[in-house]
């Protein structure tokens, strides 16, 4: 178990579901329902600024 009682693989599904709605090239993301919560901008914009340092092979 992960921090806060989620699973792994319900972090790999949020992951998977947060990589489907961010385009990183426009910065544009929508907040998506996650048991009656939101995954809000502070996790979208962490992932924004992993995938960017990823691509420009930065370390973080």
């Amino acid at each position: 178990m992960s921090a806060g009682g989620i699973a792994d693989q319900e972090l790999l599904a949020i992951a998977r579901k947060l990589c489907a709605t961010v385009d990183i090239r426009t910065r544009f993301y929508r907040l998506i329902p996650y048991h009656n919560s939101f995954l809000g901008s502070d996790l979208v914009h962490a992932m924004i600024k992993l995938e960017l340092a990823s691509d420009e092979n930065l370390a973080i």
